[in-house]
């Protein structure tokens, strides 16, 4: 591994996410295969990914909010993400500007480590979220990580039982997005969590 990141950075990932986070084993044993296949699995995510699903499905998890949106979104984000935890703290939430992981692989790292290592991240974050909110605004068109995010923990996984988009006024508005609850506003977001 130390030819993928420097010695600081390479004792620090393995326990970037706290023991009481679900599939932090998993999660060790994925980032130390990075960037070779690893049982069976052509890469540390798929691994991952089809384990998690063995491990964890149908477990009790505490209420989490994942929150979708486009980088140049970044600001709605973080206040749609402030109000549910001031208004409802028992909720906590995973944003992506928020992990470090997802900070560290926007360094130095090269490819293709670096899209598996926020690959990693992200699915982490779905995997301990019971509940998704998707930002559609004018600048989510073109996402390659919204449409993923919001399909991945459709009702059918094991990861989050709800999905949501809240989608502005003027905003491209996905067809598939019928499938799911869309919501107009951060107040209606705030309403609809479980």
């Amino acid at each position: 591994m130390g030819n993928i990141l420097n010695l600081a950075e390479a004792e620090y990932w393995p326990y970037r996410y706290p023991d009481l986070a679900r599939g932090v084993p998993l999660w060790r044993e994925a980032f130390e295969a990075i960037p070779g296949p690893i049982g069976g699995q052509s890469n540390a995510v798929q691994w991952f990914r089809l384990r998690a699903g063995e491990t964890y499905r149908g477990a009790e998890k505490s209420p989490l909010v994942f929150i979708s949106h486009r980088q140049a979104d970044t600001l709605d984000a973080v206040d749609l993400a402030v109000m549910i935890v001031s208004a409802r703290p028992e909720y906590d939430v995973w944003l992506d500007v928020w992990d470090p992981a997802l900070r560290g692989a926007n360094g130095d790292i090269a490819n293709p480590t670096r899209g598996l290592l926020i690959a990693l991240a992200i699915e982490m974050g779905l995997l301990n979220a019971t509940c998704l909110v998707a930002l559609f605004t004018q600048n989510a068109a073109g996402s390659a990580w919204i449409p993923y995010e919001y399909g991945r923990v459709k009702p059918k996984t094991p990861f989050a039982g709800e999905v949501a988009a809240r989608i502005d006024d003027g905003a491209n508005e996905p067809e598939y997005l019928s499938l799911g609850v869309t919501l107009r506003s951060d107040q209606e977001v705030l309403e609809w969590l479980p």
